[in-house]
């Protein structure tokens, strides 16, 4: 845990920033009580114990380590991601989460009871992978009862690469009694070595298109056609019983363990392993034309 922890807070919420990984490790009303799981008082902590953080250049897991992608000339390229999960044995996530952002900016409105604060990562060494070069902005803004995070990507290397952004948001979680609730069309539940299958509208016991209790077991699978989810929690303090999760992002991961204490609802711009996929799942090819890509997420305390 970084020794900087960024502190913003208004009447209704408060949030605490790990700028190591743009990690958030506090996030819930002020009053009390967690909307994301609390790593607050551990150290050091674990991606896992986090309550959530940033994925860029790309989320989830990408096969063998690459992708092929079209050069300007027209040839096809091998395109070599480094390996950025905690064991060091694959591509996870992008380098967003295990790199120092800087504090870019801070504003305060009193009268809308809102507050700002912005990070920066100038990734300019192909963290990721050779011709990864990037800047990226992470935006988060306090209104009242909801918590806006807005991700944002330019593009600064010479040669094409593809782009995705998402948001690892833990959820505190009681398979007991928290229901789930979502927007969502179909699902491609997860197969060997942590990649998704097809998508089949035919969801099974994970159809959370109305309120419904998870089984407590092991889940990583990805939901498409996703327009918000909402979380009932009868045992969170005070009257606000429910936690609603918007954004721009179409695809929705779900990821807990079994026996864990937090549900993982990731929204996400692109599929699983979307780099190999024909249509590229979602993904954006940056260039010297096209280097800009963004995404919001809002979290809202109802």
């Amino acid at each position: 845990m970084s020794q900087n922890l960024l502190n913003l807070e208004n009447t209704f919420l408060r949030l605490v920033i790990d700028p190591n990984g743009a990690k958030i490790i506090h996030f819930g009303p002020r009053k009390g009580g967690n909307i994301l799981q609390s790593c607050l008082h551990k150290v050091p902590y674990t991606p896992d114990e986090c309550g959530g953080f940033p994925l860029l250049p790309m989320g989830n897991r990408v096969r063998n380590n690459c992708y092929q992608l079209q050069s300007a000339s027209g040839r096809m390229q091998t395109i070599n991601l480094n390996c950025t999960s905690p064991d060091g044995s694959e591509y996870l996530h992008g380098t967003g989460w295990n790199s120092e952002w800087l504090f870019d900016d801070l504003s305060v409105y009193p009268k809308e009871d809102m507050k700002n604060l912005s990070l920066k990562l100038l990734n300019k060494q192909g963290e990721a992978g050779k011709g990864y070069n990037f800047e990226a902005k992470l935006h988060f803004s306090l209104h009242r009862n909801t918590l806006t995070i807005v991700l944002s990507v330019k593009h600064t290397g010479s040669a094409s690469r593809l782009y995705g952004l998402g948001f690892h948001p833990y959820f505190e979680f009681d398979p007991q009694q928290d229901q789930v609730c979502a927007a969502v069309s179909a699902y491609a539940p997860e197969v060997e070595g942590h990649f998704s299958g097809e998508f089949t509208p035919d969801m099974g016991k994970w159809d959370i298109s109305h309120p419904t209790l998870l089984p407590d077991e092991f889940v990583n699978h990805i939901y498409s056609g996703f327009n918000g989810v909402e979380i009932y929690r009868p045992s969170f303090p005070g009257p606000s019983k429910k936690i609603f999760m918007t954004s721009s992002a179409p695809y929705l991961m779900m990821y807990r363990p079994k026996g864990s204490k937090f549900l993982a609802l990731e929204p996400q711009t692109h599929v699983v392993d979307a780099a190999n996929r024909a249509d590229k799942g979602g993904l954006v090819k940056l260039s010297k034309n096209i280097r800009y890509l963004e995404a919001f997420w809002r979290i809202e305390l109802c």
